[in-house]
């Protein structure tokens, strides 16, 4: 429960990161770095309060911004590629 859940969030993030970025790939190649960016400001703040809040609540949230990190990382390569 510890782990799934937290994966199971980030995942659905990183689905809808991956999205927006094809959708605004489309529109405009300078628009399609936002998701990435808005991924690692997300990660930041996650990890701030992970450390911050301690104990297996705070594993949560720093499993969760990894998560989102981790397809922050494929959405920014996805936004670079032409």
């Amino acid at each position: 429960m510890l782990v799934y859940v937290p994966v199971a969030i980030g995942i659905g993030v990183g689905i809808i990161m991956l999205f927006l970025t094809n959708l605004l790939r489309n529109i405009s190649a300078s628009f399609s770095n936002i998701p990435s960016l808005v991924g690692f400001i997300t990660f930041v703040i996650l990890i701030v309060i992970g450390f911050y809040v301690g104990g297996f609540e705070g594993v949560a949230y720093v499993i969760l911004g990894v998560t989102i990190v981790l397809f922050s990382i494929v959405s920014f390569t996805k936004s670079i590629k032409n």
